[in-house]
């Protein structure tokens, strides 16, 4: 399923400014509890016009050792009366290494009325954890197509550990057994994204290839094949380029049930944790 092209010329709606040769990223501080979503932190106050395409970037905290799985909710809507359009985003294990390697980011025509007001919160598992966020914003006078997604859902994604599913590779590179990630879903899926993150704070240098499927127990159809993902023994994580969270258009519709599983360079074991975002038009 092909993205829609965008009209021209683009606009920025709204581009983050760049101070000394760097983002002028927002800071989103987790609660003092951990795995409690914080305060919303505002990213911009009001977009100038219609966006047709989201652009968004982040940098976490990674230590060797350390479980920094976080959760991010991003939403719009005024101070007390934010909507959430994009729920808790796998936001942990990404931080500026080497070229700037590990940074998280996520693009994805989506559509946010002019005059939005956008900002964001997290959850996590180290007290007051913090994201850095920015976001780019394009819009313009016509759009060709009309593919656009206004929501979506997070299935897997556990707000007591915040992280997804534990799945276990298999031996000699094959792929374990399916573990589900929801029974029914709640709406059609339009476009599927993996979220991965660290299972806890104690990973080894491994490859992982990770499939989701959809369908009952036993009978599970790949529908997202082969999504890799390089771990190191210190906690750096990559899926893609960077970690890239990548929506990849599909047709899943609402009460399907979801599951994954992978396969690792090692066998029998567990490492990362896995959910998935279903947005939808």
């Amino acid at each position: 399923m092909l993205w829609p092209r965008p009209g021209f010329p683009m606009e920025a709606v709204s581009m983050p400014r760049v101070q000394s040769g760097a983002y002028d990223r927002t800071i989103v501080t987790a609660d003092s509890t951990v795995h409690t979503k914080g305060a919303y932190a505002e990213i911009i106050a009001e977009t100038a016009a219609d966006t047709f395409w989201l652009n968004m970037i982040w940098v976490s905290t990674r230590a060797a050792n350390l479980d920094s799985s976080m959760l991010l909710d991003l939403a719009i809507g005024a101070a007390a009366s934010e909507k959430i359009i994009i729920p808790d985003l796998g936001v942990g294990f990404a931080d500026l290494i080497g070229a700037g390697n590990g940074l998280g980011h996520l693009s994805i025509p989506f559509y946010i009325p002019a005059g939005s007001r956008i900002s964001a919160r997290c959850q996590a598992a180290i007290t007051v954890d913090q994201v850095q966020v920015a976001i780019d914003l394009l819009g313009g006078p016509s759009f060709e197509g009309g593919m656009l997604y206004t929501a979506a859902d997070a299935y897997g994604a556990s707000l007591s550990t915040s992280h997804g599913v534990v799945p276990q590779s298999g031996t000699s590179g094959a792929k374990g057994s399916w573990v589900e990630i929801v029974d029914e879903t709640t709406d059609r899926i339009d476009a599927l994204a993996v979220c991965v993150q660290g299972e806890d704070g104690s990973m080894s240098g491994r490859q992982w290839s990770t499939d989701i499927g959809v369908g009952g127990a036993g009978s599970e159809v790949v529908v997202l094949p082969e999504f890799v993902t390089l771990v190191s023994s210190t906690e750096h994580m990559y899926s893609g380029q960077g970690n890239a969270v990548f929506p990849l258009g599909v047709s899943i519709p609402e009460g399907s049930r979801l599951a994954v599983r992978t396969s690792s360079s090692s066998n029998n074991v567990t490492d990362i944790a896995v959910h998935v975002l279903g947005f939808r038009r």
